[in-house]
């Protein structure tokens, strides 16, 4: 994963990129967020963070696609037409901006405002363990994965289509309409797939699915969030011709798929075959539910910890260049931040009220989590006489690795929850027709 990490950052202008490659926890990093005129931040499992020292600009944006198309953007335009394009490596890069419309469909994006890359993640041999559920009397089934967003219904489905093509010497059609599941770039899949795999990419399902039937005989067909009445017709013809289906959809559950008139479709049995068109349902809900609680604690910590960071770069800049009164700097740092806003609340208040600045700010510490509370502790003496510019130096430096710790305990307790939800989630529920 660091790997991958550092080639989605050679996407980057240079001055990004040697930012972005200097921060830790690289093999945690999910995406690389650029909006202009703010920071590049990192998004992770327990949320998404800025890279310190950093600023995008336009033509940081620009450059990214540059980079990534190899200056030569019409190669993509089908893609970005659709707001997204997909650079070596299997990189998708999202893209926002103006968009320019002729004949009400959008030819072009023009003043980019912000990028996103995402780092794809492969987890080879997550389908083994689902296999064996997969079988009935020996022969494959037809599987429909049912998930919110955000579960791994696409890390799974790419690697059920591999195991299937590899592991079951299958020929697996695969339509990747949004090139998140193979990733093709000029034509190769840069993603795990499988060897007897085809990749149809960046079609619509409902043209994609009898395309391939005509053309390429698979004995597997597999779709990623099926969504529309046309994407259902389409699978429910493949069904009929005996192809053996995997697809993924948003939702809460067989019940909450039974609610929506145009998926419910696809749970309904044609002409009475014994063949299920949809047949095997993996709900990776529950311990999703209770991973949001687990992390959320820790994402709070986090960002208070971020926060502080910046309210400290805050009062350097204050005391020790602008020289500026400490009661508006404190008063500059509420009005800035949200989750640490009580906490300088408190001590502007104390100052304003005639007590001094020293403690003031020991008092209000206690208003902070540990360890930030006792991190911030040395500032007291040092701040009111504006010295020890290296000592507020090191206090960001220490809390700067406090919210490295927390991002790593927080993403340690993600791997685990998501590992009870996986595996919880292998008591699969056969849904006959």
């Amino acid at each position: 994963m660091p790997q991958r990490y550092e080639a989605a950052c050679a996407l980057l202008p240079r001055r990004l990129r040697e930012a972005a490659l200097a921060v830790p926890e690289k093999e945690k990093v999910e995406e690389l967020r650029l909006r202009q005129g703010g920071r590049l931040t990192l998004t992770l499992p327990e949320g998404e963070g800025p890279v310190p020292g950093t600023r995008v600009t336009g033509e940081d944006l620009e450059a990214v696609l540059d980079i990534a198309t190899g200056s030569s953007r019409y190669t993509a335009s089908q893609s970005l037409r659709q707001g997204y394009l997909t650079a070596e490596g299997g990189f998708r890069i999202g893209v926002c901006g103006t968009a320019v419309l002729e004949g009400g469909e959008v030819a072009l994006y023009r003043d980019l405002s912000s990028l996103n890359i995402r780092i794809p993640r492969e987890q080879i041999g997550l389908a083994d363990r689902v296999l064996p559920g997969l079988l009935a009397e020996r022969r494959l089934e037809s599987t429909l994965v049912i998930s919110p967003p955000g579960g791994g219904k696409t890390t799974l489905l790419r690697d059920l289509v591999r195991a299937f093509s590899d592991e079951k010497n299958l020929r697996v059609s695969l339509v990747d309409e949004r090139g998140e599941l193979a990733a093709v770039h000029r034509g190769v899949p840069q993603l795990q797939v499988g060897r007897h795999t085809d990749v149809l990419d960046a079609c619509p399902k409902a043209q994609a699915i009898p395309t391939l039937l005509r053309a390429m005989n698979p004995q597997v067909i597999a779709v990623d969030e099926v969504a529309v009445a046309g994407d259902v017709a389409a699978l429910e013809q493949a069904a009929g011709a005996g192809v053996v289906l995997l697809a993924t959809v948003h939702g809460a559950g067989v019940e909450d798929l039974k609610r929506k008139p145009i998926l419910a479709g696809a749970l309904v049995r044609r002409g009475g075959s014994s063949v299920k068109a949809l047949g095997t349902l993996l709900l990776l809900l529950g311990g999703l539910w209770v991973r949001h609680s687990v992390l959320s604690r820790h994402r709070e910590h986090i960002q208070m910890g971020e926060e502080l960071l910046e309210a400290l770069q805050i009062l350097e800049r204050g005391v020790y260049t602008l020289r500026r009164p400490l009661g508006e700097l404190i008063e500059q740092c509420r009005a800035a931040e949200r989750l640490t806003a009580p906490f300088w609340a408190a001590v502007g208040q104390a100052m304003a009220a005639g007590i001094s600045f020293q403690r003031a700010w020991r008092e209000g510490l206690t208003l902070l989590p540990e360890p930030y509370g006792i991190l911030l502790l040395p500032l007291w003496q040092t701040l009111p006489a504006g010295t020890g510019m290296d000592l507020l130096h090191q206090v960001r430096e220490d809390v700067y690795r406090a919210v490295g710790q927390a991002r790593q305990e927080s993403g340690e307790r993600s791997k685990l929850v998501t590992a009870l939800c996986l595996s919880s989630s292998l008591l699969v529920a056969v849904v006959l027709l």
